[in-house]
Order: structure tokens, then sequence, then C-alpha cells
């Protein structure tokens, strides 16, 4: 029997993680890692950036937003991947559409509490299909200019000491539903401000509609591969994944040398 040692896993992990030598492009190393995490947007520029050879914001700009052969959706725990698109189709199915409900179910509390008392789905729903045709209308916009179409989008909601605007929880349930995406962000790639654009604009065909039975194998053995974590059971039925936690995934000592690398394009 083949004794792994840890320096082993480690050179191997390197090799897997694209860390020991540079990759091809931004969608092998986001295929290659089960998504890149964008909850903070420049991470995914430092995440291709330690794994490319000379790689520049621009060439991170160009996957996303002109080639599009990644996209930047909600995938596990809640988080921010940028993934490849046929890794977003199983991530739609296995990941984003059961947040929808539980998102549409804490929304439309919010709406009966301090909104509407009577027929608040029915006025959620309307507010819904409102903004996505305001959304069909102009091709892409931010939650702002969506307001300007959706008056209703600018009531405010209270949440403990704060408050947050209805127009976020919206967008965000389109998102989870998988009607919408984030487009291009407002500014510069250190933005966490997006625009919004239907899912069928943006890729065309929209993303695939996978069955769950079975699918949550495949997302799981796809976790595997890179992270060498076998699976020995089926998952399937289940909402268990292998953990993706692996310290050298988005660590690398030249990463102190961003400065560099943002001189590239501005702030």
């Amino acid at each position: 029997m083949q004794t792994i040692s840890i320096e082993e896993r480690r050179r191997r992990l390197g090799r897997r993680h694209h860390l020991a030598q540079t990759a091809e492009g931004v969608e092998r190393i986001a295929a290659d890692l089960v998504g890149l995490h964008s909850s903070d947007p420049v991470t995914v520029y430092l995440s291709a950036w330690a794994r490319i050879d000379g790689l520049t914001p621009a060439d991170v700009d160009q996957a996303l937003y002109d080639d599009r052969s990644v996209v930047r959706m909600l995938g596990m725990r809640h988080t921010l991947f940028v993934v490849p698109v046929d890794v977003a189709a199983a991530m739609e199915a296995g990941c984003t559409q059961g947040y929808a409900p539980a998102e549409r179910r804490r929304l439309l509390g919010f709406v009966e509490d301090q909104l509407v008392e009577d027929g608040a789905a029915v006025w959620l729903e309307d507010v819904l299909e409102k903004t996505m045709r305001a959304l069909q209308a102009r091709g892409e916009a931010t939650a702002r200019e969506l307001v300007e179409d959706v008056p209703e989008l600018a009531s405010k909601l209270v949440f403990g000491q704060g408050t947050f605007g209805l127009s976020t929880r919206v967008l965000f349930l389109l998102a989870t539903s998988g009607r919408i995406v984030r487009a291009r962000p407002l500014g510069t790639f250190r933005s966490s401000q997006y625009r919004w654009t239907p899912v069928e604009n943006w890729l065309p065909g929209g993303l695939s509609v996978l069955q769950m039975t079975g699918r949550l194998d495949d997302d799981a053995q796809l976790s595997a591969q890179p992270f060498g974590q076998p699976v020995t059971r089926t998952l399937s039925g289940s909402s268990a994944r292998p953990s993706q936690a692996c310290p050298l995934v988005h660590s690398r000592p030249r990463c102190r040398a961003f400065s560099r690398f943002r001189q590239a394009q501005p702030m």
C-alpha cells in the first residue's frame, strides 16, 4: 500500500492548485479550484495573479466580462465565487437554488411586518416582476437605476439598529432564483457594487437546468479531485460538501507585492 507523506501531499496540492507552475488562464484556475472566492472582489484578481505569470487586471476582466468564460455567483456557504460556466450550472442546481425559498420567506416576513399588511405575497411578486421587466428593458442596471423604474424598490426596511433598502434584498432573491447575474462593477476591479442583468442576456441560453438527484455526488467528486479528499459515501439528499479549506489555495508570498500588480490599472 502506497503511503503519501505530508510533504508529498503538499507537492501534489501545489501542482493541482497551480502554485508550483504558471497556469494556462483564468478559466482553467477557476475550474481546477472549483471556484475562486469573490466576496472581496480583489481576491479573484489576486488568486489568478498568484498562478499566472504576467497577469494583469485587464486579463481577468476579459475572462469575466468580455469572453464570459467565468461568471460570478453565489455558491457554497452563501459565498460569492467566480466559476466557469459549466461549473456554474452545477453550482446553481446544487447550491444557489436551495437558498431561494428561505430568502423569499425572510423577505416576505419583512414586507408583511413593515410595508404591506394584506396581500404581501402578491405585492412582493409584483415588485419582482416589475424589476425583471425593468432589467430586461435596460439590458443591465444598478440598484439605483432600477429604483427610477420601480419606486417600490426605494422602500427601507428596519433590521436591528439599522436599515437596508428593499432593492438589495429583491436583487439578491432574483439572483438566488437564477434569474439575474452580476455584470460589470461600478468603478474599478476593487468595487463590490455591480450592475445586474438577466442571466439570458449575460449567458445565451442561461444556465443549464440540472436535476438535483445525483448532482450532489458530481459536485463532491469535483471538489475532491483538486483538494485531495476522497468521497467514501454518497452525498445525494444532503447538503454536505468536502471542505475547501486549504492554506495553499489563496496564499503565496509574492502576493505581498500586490502593489506592483495594481499599477496595471488605476484604483
